[in-house]
């Protein structure tokens, strides 16, 4: 796919963005002046509930709706149709029309394209986070959670200091720093992760990651209903590959931790069950153990409606355009063929980035 080159005039665009507090992709891509072009409708608030093809299995628009039990519009489309929804709504919504036959008959949903690729291959970089008790005022922590009044002080003035001076503990983005490891040649449960506050000391966290998953499962639907949630499957970790690359992981995030100068911050005297202060007394089977009651999503969901043959299990070929359908694309970190060895962000920008080259280009033929 590529990147374009990150030219003088592109590169002060995304200084600006990056110096405007609330900016996000979104707000980048979506300026004033896009949003008051003609042919431009942003619509807030509806679900696609079904694309809708002609007898010629062409796309011609989109069914949504604002609530379950509410109208259902229409959008009809002259040209494509452009599914970006992601990694989990991109292969319900085809679901609605195109899939595995099998999953689609089980709810009684017509077939009109049989894809078996849709919803499969479902991977996602599994994190486990190991937390280690700092000495007092080495940890950003109490800045975010002031837990008395001295410390509600501070938060006051650091805030103060990056409204005014942009600079002092606000400026992180809390993960310092990143490093690509090799630990290795070659069903999970978890915390209700974001949703459930634990009561920590202050304390540094060592996340790591399998970035090269072999545990794939499946998106699939729980009924014919477009408003219920898709069945999501992610199999943490399945394989043993998977498991032996996290427990190597969590024993390396204790070897750093125990090494100088990071060393130093810890503050060996404060213990607690969720802390990893004790990974190094504990064997590969009590690690694992661990792993399979801790593990967490990384948010990295791909691949469910993935670029490849089709005999392979492919969903849309180089172009992006869907098997067996015309006038209809997917552009989204769904159609990675594998998940990349890293956030998957950049990837899913230049993903868009080349979409939109390939859409003007089939305009102009």
């Amino acid at each position: 796919m590529g990147f374009h080159r990150f030219d003088d005039e592109q590169r002060s665009k995304y200084k600006r963005a990056r110096e405007d507090i609330g900016a996000e992709l979104q707000q980048t891509y979506l300026t004033p002046e896009v949003l008051a072009r003609p042919n431009h409708t942003v619509v807030c608030g509806a679900q696609v509930t079904r694309i809708r093809l002609n007898d010629a299995k062409h796309a011609i628009g989109v069914e949504f709706g604002e609530k379950k039990d509410g109208p259902v519009c229409f959008v009809g489309a002259r040209k494509k149709v452009i599914l970006s929804a992601g990694e989990i709504n991109t292969p319900k919504i085809l679901l609605s029309v195109i899939g595995p036959q099998s999953e689609l008959s089980k709810h009684s949903i017509p077939v009109i394209q049989h894809l078996p690729g849709v919803g499969q291959n479902l991977p996602d970089h599994i994190v486990f986070n190991s937390c280690f008790p700092t000495r007092p005022r080495y940890s950003a922590g109490r800045y975010y959670t002031p837990k008395n009044f001295g410390e509600q002080l501070s938060q006051l003035v650091v805030i103060a200091q990056y409204s005014i001076e942009g600079r002092g503990p606000m400026t992180t983005n809390v993960q310092q720093c990143v490093a690509f490891v090799r630990v290795g040649d070659g069903e999970i449960g978890r915390k209700d992760h974001g949703h459930k506050k634990f009561d920590l000391p202050e304390a540094i966290t060592i996340t790591t990651s399998v970035l090269r998953p072999t545990s794939k499962r499946t998106v699939t639907l729980k009924s014919a209903d477009p408003w219920d949630e898709p069945l999501i499957d992610p199999c943490y970790p399945a394989t043993e590959h998977d498991v032996d690359i996290l427990v190597r992981s969590v024993k390396l995030a204790y070897q750093l931790a125990s090494t100088a100068p990071l060393k130093s911050a810890i503050d060996q005297t404060v213990k607690h069950p969720l802390l990893g202060d004790n990974l190094g007394s504990k064997s590969n089977a009590e690690i694992e153990d661990l792993i399979r009651s801790r593990a967490e999503t990384g948010y990295h969901p791909s691949c469910t409606a993935r670029m490849a043959a089709l005999e392979d299990g492919g969903v849309v070929d180089a172009r992006l355009r869907v098997y067996g359908v015309r006038g209809l694309r997917v552009v989204a970190a769904s159609v990675q063929p594998e998940i990349v060895i890293g956030h998957t962000t950049g990837p899913t920008i230049a993903i868009a980035e080349r979409a939109a080259e390939l859409i003007k280009e089939d305009l102009l033929k």
